[in-house]
């Protein structure tokens, strides 16, 4: 929400039109460093009337579609973190009686776990920069900013091409440069294969989860990222999302920059994208292509944040669990309900959930490393 943005929800407060995420959004701000923003005594005086009448009769239940855009508030930024659901206004929120939990869910990090050709496992999070191997005639080391680089060593031992795999758990993230210097970016819950060296005719990869790609052009050799028993993706030099969780029904294929060809496995047609267009994988209806998308929301994750348009409850608490390694537990009753928004990964989960809360829309209970998310009623 921009600072424009928020005095025009503040104006809708005032005047009683606002959403309910702008009524909370207001009321918690309010609740918090309400001088650090610089808006008029006078004028905090009728916002904190109407923030007390509001909490002395309660806030009205909230309508099924909930929007919400979390974005800087410039000189606010700090007071706004706070607001969406700081422990202290956590607490506060709780009504009476309402023991808060304890709870020790912390947000993901850079992790994960790299498999050499003869089944050895190196644990990157907690390896030193430097070589970590030798394989396949490639020499892999960990750079100063925790990425995992191959470097050409030589000759591919006995005319063998070495596989490498790169798997990363829930709640972890992790940065990789290929032997042809391409970059990938692998989200929680993601792996990728691939060859010590790319020889032949084509560099092919295997992913699983979800990969940000910025592809290394080579007209001689085409880059080629294969979703095992679903999709191909062509391309010679590029900027590109892969979305293909195995606990989702779509595979989504989202072009930033240069041109791609997708397909489904076994077929022959190939579907070519431009920047901005997006291709949908589905197993009955193959491959579909979506103009305009909102390519800022596709990488979100490996910018820091969720970023949701109008997207589902139940993906979106797929989303949290993963990042958090927690089991979401949704209420039917929540099944076709949409929230929009940007919300930091490194926010604690409580806060993220209390936004929510916040709505109107939905409560939740937290069991240990189980979250149950409720329909409030």
């Amino acid at each position: 929400m921009t600072p424009e943005a928020f005095k025009q929800a503040l104006t809708r407060y005032q005047a009683g039109t606002a959403s309910p995420l702008e009524t909370a959004y207001v009321e918690r701000w309010y609740e918090s460093l309400p001088d650090a923003t610089g808006i008029p005594d006078a004028e905090m005086e009728i916002i904190g009337e109407r923030v007390y009448s509001k909490i002395i009769n309660g806030i009205k239940p909230a309508p099924r579609r909930y929007i919400f855009l979390l974005r800087p508030l410039l000189k606010v930024a700090a007071v706004l973190l706070v607001l969406l659901g700081g422990f202290f206004l956590y607490n506060r929120s709780l009504s009476p009686g309402k023991k808060a939990p304890e709870v020790f869910i912390t947000p993901g990090s850079e992790k994960a776990v790299l498999q050499l050709a003869d089944g050895t496992l190196i644990l990157l999070d907690s390896a030193g920069t430097g070589n970590l191997a030798t394989d396949g005639g490639t020499q892999i080391v960990k750079l100063a900013d925790g990425t995992v680089a191959y470097q050409d060593a030589g000759a591919v031992p006995n005319g063998l091409v070495a596989y490498n795999e790169l798997q990363i758990p829930a709640g972890g993230f992790y940065k990789l440069q290929l032997p042809d210097k391409s970059m990938v970016w692998l989200n929680s819950v993601s792996s990728i294969r691939y060859p010590t060296k790319f020889t032949g005719k084509e560099r092919r990869v295997i992913v699983k989860g979800e990969a940000y790609f910025e592809v290394a052009h080579n007209k001689l050799q085409p880059f080629i990222v294969e979703v095992a028993g679903k999709q191909e993706v062509t391309v010679l030099g590029t900027h590109f999302n892969i979305s293909a969780y195995a606990d989702e029904a779509v595979i989504k294929t989202t072009l930033l920059q240069g041109s791609v060809k997708v397909k489904a496995a076994g077929m022959d047609k190939q579907t070519r994208l431009s920047p901005g267009q997006q291709s949908i994988w589905q197993a009955r209806a193959g491959i579909t292509t979506r103009n305009g998308v909102d390519i800022e929301q596709a990488v979100a994750w490996k910018d820091g944040y969720f970023q949701f348009d109008e997207t589902e409850t139940t993906e979106i608490m797929r989303q949290l669990s993963r990042w958090y390694r927690t089991e979401m537990v949704v209420d039917p009753p929540l099944k076709g309900q949409t929230f929009s928004g940007k919300i930091p990964r490194t926010d604690n989960i409580e806060k993220i959930l209390n936004i929510f809360e916040r709505t109107g829309s939905i409560r939740y209970t937290i069991d240990g490393n189980t979250i149950k998310i409720f329909r409030k009623r």
